[in-house]
């Protein structure tokens, strides 16, 4: 089984960008101009956060 990453979004009007970020692994949070930016930032920033791994990464956002 792939592993699963559950992704909370928003928009911070404080950075006025959107934000991703994993719930498992806290650390990991991008931001971008669209959520879309955003989330492929984070699943750019886990899969170099977690080299060893082979497989795909299948991602829930909620």
């Amino acid at each position: 089984m792939d592993p699963q990453y559950h992704i909370i979004t928003w928009f911070s009007q404080e950075d006025f960008a959107f934000i991703a970020q994993i719930r498992q692994v806290p650390q990991c949070i991008a931001q971008g101009q669209t959520e879309e930016e955003a989330l492929l930032n984070l699943k750019t920033l886990i899969t170099n956060y977690s080299p060893d791994t082979n497989g795909p990464f299948n991602f829930i956002v909620t």
